[in-house]
């Protein structure tokens, strides 16, 4: 982080989980710091979470109408957002 010039504050340390609701109330704390406090841009990955859903209910389905079908990994493409954070814009 020091040989891009990043600043590390608790101020930017906000827990949030892996849901919408989460997001909202880290992106609000954020928000709110003094405009001189606030973060760079963060690169994210952004998760497909209908499909995720989907894949899983299609997966427990098939695993209720055959108990002995193994459930495979499934693998879902995400996407990644740069934004500043990275160094790379």
């Amino acid at each position: 982080m020091q040989d891009h010039n990043l600043i590390y504050s608790e101020d930017y340390v906000v827990e949030s989980g892996f849901h919408e609701d989460g997001g909202f109330r880290a992106m609000e704390k954020l928000l709110d710091l003094p405009e001189k406090k606030r973060p760079i841009p963060l690169t994210t990955i952004r998760q497909p979470a209908f499909e995720v859903g989907k894949k899983a209910i299609e997966k427990l389905i098939a695993h209720i109408k055959n108990k002995d079908e193994k459930i495979d990994k499934i693998v879902i493409d995400t996407d990644i957002i740069i934004r500043k954070s990275c160094g790379c814009n």
